[in-house]
């Protein structure tokens, strides 16, 4: 879809083919398939979209100056990332063209609304159940800058982490039954460092937060100023421990770009297993429905459930079978 309205943006705006372009937001090549013939650098924080991006042949970049011409945005579904990536690009172009690419059921509309209010977008184009609109100049838009969010306890988050607003209820249950762990315990899919913080309480000897969103982990590492712990940008569904673990600890996600992907918690699961020292052992939340039990005992000698209430459950699993 994204890359049908790109054909368009190709054609319209082949005058500029030789500028500077910089897309943020594109989570796989093929959604920005139509541009890859442009001096382009995709602006993504995602480690497995940044893999994927790279292995095409994208220039990927986690940070961006004043050092383009054409900016594209392509929207999130999250209001206040929206806003943040629009003014980001903004301010990259000075004087520049922003292009703004949206699906409708990602709130394109209300976006385009507030913009038409502030400046004149140089037209709209509606296509593939999406819209494209862009604007030239400078634009004020103070409201739109991403400030960190303040939450209970002096943690921070930021605009598009997940639970940006609280601490995830699911990780709040996983904490309530924790026990106090020792050695040296990772704690995979950190996000904005909550568990981490937690673990690091503890007599730890070391605690390894391992995240995927750069932009969650640049906020773990404000959360959690310690000198114990090591912070590891990568895809927990593919990263092994260089030394073996005491514990891991897992709020794993069970979506995949919008999609359910249960599948995704399970390579959560094998990365502890392959991580873990012989006797180690694993705690995981996970909504109650997921189907978990069957891989882990195929993972581990012991499984069992610790606690569950209407919504998650938390299992138990100690001595990996094997390596994985």
């Amino acid at each position: 879809m994204f890359s049908t309205r790109f054909q368009f943006v190709e054609e319209e705006f082949a005058h500029l083919s030789e500028k500077r372009w910089i897309v943020f937001n594109a989570e796989t090549p093929q959604q920005i398939a139509a541009l890859k013939h442009l001096s382009l650098s995709v602006h993504q924080t995602f480690a497995p979209s940044v893999l994927s991006l790279q292995s095409a042949g994208f220039n990927v970049v986690q940070s961006v100056s004043m050092d383009y011409d054409v900016a594209v945005v392509l929207l999130p579904k999250a209001k206040a990332l929206a806003r943040h990536l629009i003014v980001t690009a903004l301010q990259c172009t000075p004087g520049g063209l922003v292009i703004i690419d949206g699906q409708k059921d990602a709130g394109i509309d209300p976006i385009l609304k507030d913009l038409r209010k502030r400046t004149s977008l140089g037209g709209t184009v509606s296509k593939a159940h999406g819209k494209i609109a862009w604007f030239t100049g400078d634009v004020a838009l103070p409201d739109y800058v991403d400030t960190p969010k303040l939450l209970e306890d002096g943690f921070q988050t930021s605009a598009g982490v997940f639970s940006a607003d609280a601490a995830d209820p699911a990780s709040q249950l996983l904490l309530s039954v924790l026990p106090n762990l020792n050695g040296v315990v990772a704690d995979l899919g950190a996000g904005w460092g909550y568990l981490t913080r937690k673990l690091n309480d503890m007599p730890t000897k070391r605690v390894i937060a391992v995240e995927a969103d750069s932009r969650a982990l640049d906020m773990a590492k404000v959360n959690v100023p310690a000198a114990n712990v090591e912070f590891v940008w990568a895809d927990a569904t593919g990263w092994r421990s260089n030394d073996a673990l005491d514990t891991v600890v897992m709020n794993p996600p069970f979506h995949n770009f919008g999609k359910a992907d249960p599948e995704i918690g399970v390579a959560f699961m094998k990365s502890a297993a392959g991580s873990l020292k012989p006797q180690g052992d694993c705690y995981i939340v996970a909504n109650r429905h997921l189907p978990y039990e069957q891989p882990l005992s195929e993972l581990f000698q012991n499984v069992s459930e610790v606690i569950k209430d209407n919504r998650f459950k938390v299992l138990y699993a100690s001595k990996p079978k094997r390596k994985v």
